[in-house]
């Protein structure tokens, strides 16, 4: 989770409109979509270079594309290095 604003605060137009696209990306993701999800996340950076979770996800689904998981995969993310 990423605190994104206080809940006495408006979000930023641009969060908000980038918010259901993510949502939709870890939707792709979690369905192991990774194809679908890597874009969503592509979609985002390109509105947010930055997004630190997006850069994450985006990493992931590409890596996942190449190697998906066990069948069995739960959705936690196994680190290889610290």
């Amino acid at each position: 989770y990423e605190l994104i604003a206080r809940k006495d605060e408006q979000l930023h137009h641009l969060l908000a409109s980038i918010l259901p696209m993510y949502e939709e990306g870890m939707a792709y993701y979690e369905a192991r979509n990774w194809e679908k999800a890597a874009d969503r996340f592509s979609s985002i950076l390109r509105l947010m270079p930055d997004d630190g979770p997006s850069k994450l996800y985006l990493r992931r689904s590409q890596e996942f594309a190449l190697s998906p998981p066990p069948l069995d995969w739960d959705g936690v993310y196994q680190m290889q290095s610290k």
